[in-house]
Formats: C-alpha cells, structure tokens, sequence
C-alpha cells in the first residue's frame, strides 16, 4: 500500500522541546520529526523494500519533496534538505497530497497518509482552526474541505507533543475532527511522556 508522508516544516516546528534535564541540548520537534522519519525510511527499507513512499511537506504551502518512489535514499536527502517556513496550514496540503496521490494511483488504490506536526493548528484565516469553523458554510467557490479523501485512505496524524499538550492549546479536538471527516478511518497518535532524541 503506498505511504505518502506530510510533513509540517512550520516555524512551531523550528522551537525548543520544553522539560529537557538541565545541561541537555534542547532538540526542536524538527529534529525529533526528521529523527523519527529517518527511522522509519530505514524501517521500511529493510522489511517492506516494494512499498511506495512518497514526502511532501508543509507550512502555509505544500511542496511535493520526493514523488512516489521506492528509493529510500532518496527520501533521506529530501527529508535533510527540508528548511522551517512560516505558519501551518494543513486544509491545503491535505488538498494537494490528494492531487499527488490521484494523479498517481487513481481514485481505487488505499494509501496511508501520515501527518507528523507538533499540533499547532496556526492562527488566521487557511489554518485547520479556520478550515473547521467555516466547514458549514462553505460556498462553491471556495470548494470542499480535502477529507475525506476521495480515494481508500487511512489517515495517522503522529503528533510530536503529549495528550496533554494538545489540549492545553485546543488542538486535540480539530485533530479529532480531520479523523471522523475521513469517515473515521485513521488515528491521532501522540507522545506518552517525555520528548527525546534517542
């Protein structure tokens, strides 16, 4: 089953993981997310070597980094070549990650579409925050909302912060959302304990 994995190259990203023990370098959440995706590529390479994976990342634009490939060296130097940009908007790169995966596989091949970001939704007008206020209200002009996607599609947001972190900001229920909108088919998956780089 194809992967295609969106990344949040937001500034958010770019911060400090907070409650380091003291005299530790301090890792932003990009460096875990790169860390954590390295990981997987490896992962994948090894045991699931004809999968396709595809990297795409995002801040206020999407930019397809790596098209559907089974070169996992390549999606490495795409991953290291990813620079922090400015504010996270997801509706839009949820709509482009689906244009990606149409043109490539059509509207009958199930994909898994991984989300790693830290949880911030943005703030303003094109964050997910906005996207789900004005879901009901939405004229044809401004088009549908991307989910759920219109081919089979299991949709993991990996969230690089805790349970509790994401409610403190009011992030977890939007997150909810972008799962039940895929008609229920995927998981947010969030840190239990301490952020490390290990």
């Amino acid at each position: 089953m194809p992967t295609a994995i969106l990344l949040d190259c937001s500034l958010s990203m770019a911060c400090p993981v907070p409650g380091v023990a003291e005299g530790a370098e301090e890792p932003t959440r990009r460096q875990l997310a790169t860390a954590a995706l390295s990981a997987l590529f490896q992962h994948v390479q090894a045991l699931y070597r004809l999968e396709f994976t595809a990297l795409l990342a995002f801040s206020s634009r999407w930019q397809l980094v790596v098209p559907f490939t089974r070169d996992y060296n390549a999606l490495q130097e795409g991953l290291a070549s990813l620079e922090e940009c400015d504010k996270t908007c997801l509706e839009g790169a949820l709509a482009g990650l689906s244009r990606v995966v149409l043109e490539e596989w059509g509207v009958g091949t199930p994909c898994q579409v991984i989300v790693v970001t830290d949880g911030c939704l943005g703030v303003g007008r094109g964050t997910l925050r906005h996207s789900l206020a004005t879901l009901g209200a939405r004229t044809d002009d401004e088009g549908r909302f991307p989910l759920p996607f219109p081919f089979p599609a299991r949709l993991y947001v990996m969230c690089l912060a805790t349970v509790d972190e994401l409610q403190s900001i009011g992030a977890l229920e939007s997150l909810e959302k972008l799962i039940e909108l895929n008609n229920g088919s995927g998981q947010i998956v969030a840190v239990e304990g301490q952020l490390l780089l290990k």
